[in-house]
């Protein structure tokens, strides 16, 4: 893992931390949220390149009992097998729908 992907993962474990929180069942916490993640990316032969990690961060907010809006920023760069890098960022909006809030357990699905 290359040292700037190490201090991102770092920086988004800190962010994770100072940004949790905990729902009610009865009521949805309205706050926003920070939710960091890592990704693992498997390239195809056509590519000619390495498989490899990415970093996610998204930020959210519940707007209901039932839906949460969440927007998500992706990086990861890839290595290519002949030299250089495929570097790739990506801007998503998701919408959630809960079945149920459950601090233990909260299925959901999600549009984006």
């Amino acid at each position: 893992m290359s040292r700037s992907l190490s201090l991102g993962v770092v920086v988004l474990a800190v962010l994770a931390t100072l940004c949790g929180n905990t729902a009610s069942a009865d009521q949805p916490d309205t706050r926003w949220y920070v939710n960091p993640a890592l990704n693992y990316i498997v390239t195809d032969e056509d590519r000619f390149a390495d498989n490899s990690i990415g970093l996610q961060l998204g930020v959210g907010r519940a707007l209901s009992e039932s839906w949460n809006l969440e927007w998500n920023l992706v990086a990861d760069r890839i290595g290519r097998k002949n030299g250089g890098n495929y570097d790739q960022i990506g801007l998503g909006l998701d919408a959630l729908y809960f079945l149920y809030r459950d601090p233990g357990f909260a299925p959901y699905g999600l549009v984006g």
